[in-house]
């Protein structure tokens, strides 16, 4: 792609974000859907980039610990919570896992739990259903998006309360939801291209971070394990 000299790329996510900033310092890049892009090295600041690249962020890493607190005030019950990754794909993890902790403090043990393959989230999810009181976050990231499904079913197999953060999860039987919006997500950054496009540098347009989030919470999942769901955004299950 680089070596076609294009007038700007798009990339989407911190993998492609990072490995075409890895090949060029001069060809504008603008990012989307990556989080904490100061910490991964990929702007020198939110404010001024400074660079060759700029973009729109998902979010802080402390809504780790906002996703904690509307777990537990959906099933305030929890002893546990296992936060599921796949540390190769979901590298920001890590501060996401922290702010969490930090946040759960002595009301609930926040449980790390990598994993790599879909054989390894089976385990990991079945031995955290084996014990009562727990609950699951499940960290936003390619390996988890992909399996959404895999794991929505397994967290109803085990009565597992859970929040999983993607754009409609509560629709697809997840209890609780609460992230951006995608599709503003994936179409902000058309504006940062066309002014790019136009002669703007990237080092002086400051990433933008999202300014409308959605929370939904699936009420006929949290009939059936025993929660009641606060009146604040009720989705209602496709099947």
């Amino acid at each position: 792609m680089v070596s076609l000299s294009p007038d700007a790329i798009y990339a989407l996510g911190l993998p492609s974000a990072k490995a075409v900033k890895q090949k060029t310092g001069s060809i504008p890049i603008v990012f989307t859907q990556v989080a904490d892009p100061v910490g991964f090295g990929l702007v020198a600041s939110l404010s001024h980039p400074n660079g060759n690249v700029t973009g729109f962020m998902t979010w802080d890493l402390s809504i780790g610990g906002k996703w904690i607190e509307l777990l537990l005030e959906i099933a305030p019950g929890l002893k546990r919570i296992g936060i599921v990754y796949n540390p190769d794909t979901g590298p920001y993890a890590v501060g996401l896992i922290s702010s969490a902790r930090a946040f759960a403090g002595s009301r609930a043990a926040v449980l790390d739990l990598p994993v790599r393959d879909v054989r390894a989230m089976d385990a990991a999810v079945a031995a955290l259903g084996r014990d009562r009181e727990s609950g699951l976050l499940i960290v936003p990231e390619p390996f988890t998006n992909t399996h959404q499904d895999e794991i929505i079913a397994l967290s109803s197999r085990y009565h597992l309360p859970n929040v999983v953060p993607f754009d409609g999860a509560s629709r697809r039987g997840a209890l609780l939801s609460y992230t951006y919006t995608l599709a503003s997500m994936v179409q902000e950054p058309v504006g940062y291209i066309n002014r790019v496009l136009k002669g703007d540098s990237p080092r002086d347009l400051p990433v933008q971070a999202p300014t409308k989030f959605e929370l939904s919470i699936n009420v006929i999942t949290a009939k059936a394990l025993g929660l009641t769901a606060p009146c604040l955004s009720l989705a209602t299950p496709t099947r």
